[in-house]
């Protein structure tokens, strides 16, 4: 939530609505509570190791459960990680060292994301606690500071794009990917999700906080038209040194956003890969265990990071076609938290038929999420550039990605019969 898009879509959103923005941010940390929520229900009532494709495999059969899940991660964990990818660059260039080329600090970085994941589960984790550390200080000095400046420019409401309203919530998306692990048994507590509460609160809290400075330091007008709102923030806020802060901040979440992408897309191209996937379930299910390393997401991910890398290398970085992409992979990643939920809901009417009244249904908390999830869609429609382009692309992504998982599916149920 603190990668350069999300802060420029957040500036964008504060420059557009004003403080019609702080309410879109309350009303998305309520709507993600409940999508989280849902998750909760889905990993906890279900085995551990499947979560989510567990639920879909019953209630919609394992080819469409594996398309969902696929479809929601694995097109935006490619597209938006080369645009970040090189948007670290230009930063490092700009910012910090002038003479070094910015897309080969983007390709270092990506190989940085790869050795990291390649190292493991811990590595990962390791990296990440570093990359937010620094994001949490960077932010937190600058919001400090901004205590001398703030109010030096008096906001002036204005509403010239309503849609912007809904995208407010998305900035807030992406606390699922601390989900996709791999765990020791089916009662392991290791899932954080004190943890994923808790961030989504201060995510809502950090953002709140930078839009009141924002409005507060910069005008409406550049907010609204910048693509780069937070390094004008920044710098307004504390000249070179508060630059110099804001490219730490973007270098850090950066790695931190392509580093759990890939750890989290490689494990569900992992998963939805696997042959008899609802067989391998139920057979998880009751022995209560599962491997604490998934030796089949290495190769995944050095696959992604070549997916990604080779859009990079095409020149698809800061061209529309990659931003109507994104837009496609937001649309399809809400489409999942949307899903999950309505499965939640679905399963526990299912068993409040079939068992009598004594068992009742979650109540109104996955419509909640389902309905937020669905004004976030159309939020994203309302902003890209054209509905048909967005159709095109997301039929284009399910296409080929349906092809890949066949394909890939093929290769691992012939080594699995090979006994490999």
């Amino acid at each position: 939530m603190f990668t350069p898009d999300m802060l420029n879509l957040w500036g964008n959103t504060v420059g557009h609505i004003g403080n019609w923005a702080f309410l879109a941010l309350a009303v998305g940390v309520v709507v993600f509570m409940a999508i989280a929520y849902g998750f909760r229900l889905a990993f906890v009532n279900d085995s551990n190791a499947y979560g989510d494709l567990n639920l879909f495999s019953r209630l919609m059969g394992d080819t469409l459960a594996r398309l969902i899940l696929a479809s929601g991660k694995i097109p935006l964990a490619v597209s938006v990680s080369s645009g970040l990818l090189v948007s670290a660059g230009f930063v490092f260039n700009e910012v910090f060292v002038y003479w070094f080329p910015n897309f080969a600090f983007a390709y270092l970085l990506l190989g940085l994301v790869a050795i990291v994941n390649l190292s493991g589960q811990k590595a990962v984790a390791v990296g990440q606690i570093f990359a937010v550390a620094i994001v949490l200080i960077g932010m937190l000095t600058l919001l400090g500071r901004s205590f001398w400046v703030a109010g030096t420019v008096d906001p002036h409401e204005t509403v010239s794009m309503p849609a912007y309203f809904f995208t407010g919530m998305v900035v807030l998306m992406g606390f699922d990917i601390a989900l996709y692990g791999q765990f020791k048994n089916k009662k392991d507590k290791t899932r954080p999700w004190p943890a994923i509460f808790g961030a989504i609160i201060v995510g809502g809290i950090l953002l709140a906080l930078w839009g009141w400075v924002a409005q507060g330091t910069v005008s409406s007008s550049k907010l609204a038209d910048s693509t780069i709102s937070h390094m004008i923030i920044a710098r307004t806020i504390w000249g070179q040194p508060g630059r110099y802060i804001m490219g730490c901040i973007v270098i850090a979440s950066v790695f931190a956003a392509v580093n759990g992408l890939m750890y989290c897309a490689s494990h569900v191209l992992s998963r939805v890969t696997k042959p008899a996937v609802s067989k391998n379930i139920n057979i998880i299910a009751n022995h209560h265990l599962v491997q604490s390393r998934d030796p089949s997401a290495k190769p995944m991910v050095m696959l992604l990071c070549i997916f990604t890398f080779f859009a990079m290398v095409g020149g698809l970085a800061g061209e529309s076609i990659l931003e109507t992409v994104i837009q496609a992979g937001v649309i399809l990643w809400l489409i999942h938290y949307g899903t999950v939920n309505f499965c939640v809901w679905w399963q526990s009417h299912l068993a409040k038929t079939s068992q009598g009244d004594h068992l009742k249904p979650y109540g109104l908390i996955p419509w909640v999420a389902i309905l937020g999830s669905i004004a976030a869609i159309a939020g994203v429609i309302a902003l890209a550039p054209a509905l048909e382009t967005i159709v095109y692309v997301l039929a284009l992504i399910l296409l080929v990605l349906a092809g890949m998982l066949l394909f890939l599916g093929m290769v691992r149920k012939f080594y699995f019969q090979r006994g490999g």
